[in-house]
């Protein structure tokens, strides 16, 4: 059994040491690319956006994605067969981190399972989400296949994010899963957290930190760029970096605000 628990340990670390290099390389290629005004690399990063559809309505939410939402039908998603062939071809050209996201995903939570496990196989996983389905099954169940991180949307404290998601209770959730990883029972997956910016809840970043490094998850800020607030933001952290204690690890996610959850 101990062998058994070794001989698997030791692939996890390939695999993540894997992923590393992968990382490095496309990264210094990227520079390369830019410097010389040529393409080399192909993606390093991907998420399946698996559908438009979720139960919460953020207020900051694009509208054509709730109008795009409305017009789902499930008997023209890809089936999990197909979003295999896509996770090889995403391997095949270098990806080797690859998540999954809407919408709510866990809205079909055992098909998201499904997809998080193939991409196990040859990959790191991660998954998007704003928590109102996550429940210990599903948790003991992708960390039993091999994890990888949860990244749970928070946009504020307590009734704020609330508000913001419209959505009464779902910070109480958040808190429920936060506290089952302070008990460390998932040794294979992390858990961090994202937090879309506006002019709504610029007031909870400082807060909303603080209380997530108290709690040692990482916060990663996507800026929703049609608010002014996205420049005077800037000052900010330019003068208050947000770390958790590990100076590799950057909070702040300065690209273009994420679809979904």
């Amino acid at each position: 059994m101990l062998v058994i628990k070794e001989m698997s340990t030791m692939r996890k670390f390939t695999k993540y040491l894997k992923v590393g290099y992968n990382y490095s390389k496309n990264r210094m290629l990227t520079n390369k690319s830019i410097k010389n005004k040529k393409m080399f690399t192909g993606p390093w990063s991907a998420y399946l956006n698996i559908t438009y559809n979720c139960n919460c309505k953020c207020i900051h939410c694009p509208t054509e994605i709730a109008e795009t939402a409305k017009y789902e039908k499930a008997s023209e998603y890809l089936n999990v067969d197909e979003y295999s062939r896509l996770i090889d071809q995403l391997v095949a050209s270098g990806c080797l981190r690859i998540g999954v996201t809407g919408g709510e995903p866990l809205l079909f939570k055992e098909k998201t399972l499904r997809i998080l496990k193939k991409i196990n196989k040859k990959a790191y996983s991660q998954i998007v989400t704003n928590g109102s389905h996550l429940d210990s099954d599903f948790l003991d169940s992708y960390n039993e296949i091999g994890g990888g991180h949860i990244t749970l949307s928070i946009d504020g404290l307590y009734q704020k994010h609330d508000n913001i998601r419209q959505k009464p209770g779902l910070f109480e959730k958040l808190e429920y899963i936060m506290d089952r990883f302070d008990e460390n029972r998932y040794k294979n997956i992390m858990l961090k957290s994202t937090f879309t910016l506006t002019n709504n809840n610029v007031d909870e970043l400082i807060p909303t930190a603080e209380y997530l490094i108290r709690r040692k998850i990482p916060l990663f800020i996507n800026l929703y760029v049609k608010d002014p607030v996205f420049f005077q933001l800037l000052k900010i952290f330019t003068t208050k970096a947000i770390f958790t204690g590990k100076q590799e690890e950057s909070f702040v996610d300065s690209g273009r605000k994420r679809r979904g959850s």
